[in-house]
């Protein structure tokens, strides 16, 4: 189910942008305090840095069936927003998006960037440490009872020392 990336494998989500929090985007009213908004890769990535959260990508199309319905389904559902939004930071990237990110020292679309980070298929999820480092990813669909274990696997720590499968008994 889980393919290795670094320590254990894992991955998952991602719904709405945060337009007031990139430069590119047009301007909006700040969300609600609580809300959980997907962030630009490279604003995730700092904003996990400097709060010490781990960070939960999901590489998705427009045009994907399932990418929609995870959204809808599994990322709209209060408990997967109450753990994203003590834990994780969460990131959209669109797989053949021509938004810029900062990717180290250079800045690429995020489709270039979806290529480095070899998130060929969608929806996938890959989740990061507050450092940026990779933890793990994860390919398809995600219901919201599944997503729910496996943001409480991450945000437990337990990928450290116990496989996913394990940590479910």
């Amino acid at each position: 189910m889980f393919t290795k990336i670094g320590v254990y494998g894992l991955t998952c989500l991602m719904l709405m942008s945060a337009p007031t929090l990139h430069p590119q985007a047009k301007a909006q009213a700040a969300p609600a305090p609580g809300v959980v908004q997907a962030l630009p890769y490279d604003v995730g990535l700092a904003k996990a840095k400097a709060e010490g959260k781990w960070v939960m990508v999901k590489f998705e199309r427009d045009d994907c069936l399932y990418c929609g319905q995870m959204t809808r389904e599994t990322l709209a559902n209060a408990t997967t927003l109450e753990l994203l939004a003590k834990d994780f930071i969460w990131v959209k990237v669109d797989q053949k998006g021509k938004r810029k990110v900062k990717y180290g020292k250079q800045h690429i679309t995020e489709a270039q960037l979806t290529q480095k980070l070899k998130a060929w298929n969608y929806p996938y999820l890959l989740f990061l440490k507050p450092d940026g480092t990779s933890i793990g990813g994860l390919l398809g669909y995600q219901s919201p009872e599944d997503m729910q274990q496996l943001l409480r696997y991450i945000g437990s720590g337990a990928y450290e020392t116990q496989r996913f499968e394990e940590f479910k008994r």
